[in-house]
């Protein structure tokens, strides 16, 4: 299925970043920056293109945060239940994290790894 996951994004961008699946979930993030002019789509827009192809041709309910930078991105995406998308715009970035409570921090620091980043910012 992740094979599968990954041909469809590259049929949207060829920006992406492939997290390996773990028990839990599928990690894909995706840079739709370039596909805003492509597809003509605002924000909402182009995050809903692959969320609908997954659901269309796979049958998976995927969950999409759009946002302007990846750890806000992550943290959008892990608000809403399968199926949703959350939109996080530039100017609400600074409000967007602060009333979350530690837990919902735990996905970035996973992230983070990925990125070359530690917890303890060393």
């Amino acid at each position: 299925m992740f094979d599968r996951l990954l041909t469809l994004a590259e049929q949207v961008t060829p920006r992406y970043h492939p997290c390996p699946p773990d028990t839990v979930d599928l990690d894909l993030d995706l840079d739709l920056t370039d596909a805003l002019g492509y597809f003509g789509q605002d924000p909402r827009g182009i995050g809903q293109l692959p969320r609908l192809r997954t659901l269309a041709l796979h049958g998976l309910h995927t969950t999409v945060g759009v946002g302007p930078s990846p750890m806000i991105v992550a943290m959008a995406a892990a608000e809403p239940p399968p199926g949703r998308i959350t939109v996080i715009p530039p100017a609400a970035v600074t409000a967007f994290p602060n009333p979350r409570p530690v837990t919902a921090w735990q996905g970035l620091l996973r992230r983070g790894r990925r990125w070359g980043s530690r917890p303890d910012g060393v």
